[in-house]
């Protein structure tokens, strides 16, 4: 490891424990709902400042997760669980939304499927709307008539 990349992973490791911190946590709740509004410059944002705010989003995705019991605490006591979690996390997540994308095809398509010998469905949300007809004048005319 170079002299460069043994500085980064140490300013790299300083920033992770900032970014932790409870007080930086704070910090970053109050500002998300206003957008990005920590630093002064609103844009161009350096590497340092963009490594920091990754950081305060994982962090605060994974007090998120613990405050709705789905992960324990533990989790924070070392950046190993903290990174494999994060993996993990993101895994299920990608996989979720598969499903999900999957079961609005098999929804928008109902009648689409692999199997030619499968009888084909109809759905019960598709109702087909017609405009009532109008008799014609002369009939009208005629039983109004009578």
């Amino acid at each position: 490891m170079t002299l460069n990349n043994l500085a980064l992973f140490k300013v790299l490791n300083v920033i992770r424990s900032m970014a932790k911190s409870a007080k930086y946590q704070l910090l970053y709740s109050q500002y998300k709902p206003a957008g990005t509004g920590i630093y002064k410059n609103k844009t161009d944002y350096t590497k340092i400042q963009l490594d920091f705010l990754r950081y305060l989003i994982f962090y605060s995705n994974i007090n998120t997760d613990i405050y709705m019991d789905e992960v324990p605490e533990w989790v924070l006591e070392d950046e190993v669980y903290e990174d494999a979690y994060s993996y993990y996390r993101s895994k299920e997540r990608k996989k979720i939304q598969k499903e999900r994308i999957e079961a609005n095809k098999k929804h928008m398509n109902p009648n689409k499927s692999k199997d030619k010998n499968m009888p084909r469905t109809v759905s019960n949300t598709h109702v087909v709307f017609s405009k009532p007809k109008l008799r014609s004048l002369s009939k009208t005319k005629k039983s109004s008539r009578r």
